[in-house]
């Protein structure tokens, strides 16, 4: 299955995903290789469901793969890079707020680590 030519409605119902439960949300917080062949074996990136909660606190309706139904483990990463897993924003209006909310997210994880160092 080629995933670039389906639709984002084909790929969540070929993942199994109830579209009328998506409907309800402006973004969708996604495992890292949800657009992979496979249901089994999803993994979320460890930052997604901290993401996940600054949007909701920000009053945006997120979903995680949680909220979706989505069996799929948590991958944490032991380095210094970050990685937010697959974000679909399904609602344009959202996307000033989405970029406020990883910007100061991302900006107080470099200044934690700016602390730690000194």
């Amino acid at each position: 299955m080629c995933v670039e030519n389906l639709s984002e409605e084909e790929i969540l119902l070929n993942r199994g995903i109830d579209l009328l439960k998506c409907k309800d949300y402006q973004i969708l917080c996604l495992p890292e290789n949800f657009e992979s062949d496979s249901k089994e074996n999803l993994y979320d990136a460890d930052y997604t469901s901290d993401l996940s909660k600054i949007l909701k606190q920000s009053g945006i309706k997120c979903a995680n793969s949680y909220d979706l139904g989505i069996d799929s483990e948590t991958y944490e990463r032991k380095s210094c890079d970050i990685y937010l897993g697959l974000i679909w924003v399904r609602d344009n209006f959202v996307v000033p707020i989405l970029a406020c909310a990883i910007y100061d997210w991302l900006k107080g994880k470099v200044n934690d680590r700016d602390s730690e160092k000194k």
